[in-house]
């Protein structure tokens, strides 16, 4: 987890290939810091592997890779993250509809308007309309 963590410091983006070998690791805190660590780089090509990393059994890699999402993450990324916001616990279902404002706003700023909407999208929402997301 250490070392994975330094790469993620002073590596660069090119190192996101093998930053990706680390999300599949045995140990949860090596997943969690491969994610942070990716995000950090800026890594390209490495979404899908972190959309995976969305339904792993340990809440906190599954809330880094949502919160990585967030900086290497797009559109296309916005389906499940939606499932994230309704089904997850909180802590992983309000950093996922943070992750939804910045890579789909659009999506958010619409879905968060309906009334009946999930309180966390409407609440996305409203920071995106007052400009502090």
């Amino acid at each position: 987890a250490a070392a994975v963590e330094l790469l993620g410091r002073l590596g660069n983006p090119r190192d996101g290939e093998s930053l990706r070998d680390r999300l599949l690791d045995d140990a949860p805190l090596v997943r969690e810091r491969a994610c942070e660590a990716i995000a950090h780089l800026g890594a390209d090509d490495v979404d899908r592997a972190l959309e995976e990393l969305l339904a792993d059994d340990v809440h906190s890699v599954r809330a880094a890779a949502a919160a990585a999402l967030a900086t290497v993450g797009g559109p296309h990324n916005a389906s499940r993250l939606l499932e994230i916001v309704h089904d997850d616990c909180a802590e992983v279902a309000e950093i996922a509809a943070a992750t939804l404002a910045a890579i789909a706003p659009g999506l958010v700023t619409h879905m968060g308007s309906n009334d009946d909407a999930h309180p966390r999208l409407r609440h996305a929402a409203s920071m995106l309309q007052a400009g502090l997301a």
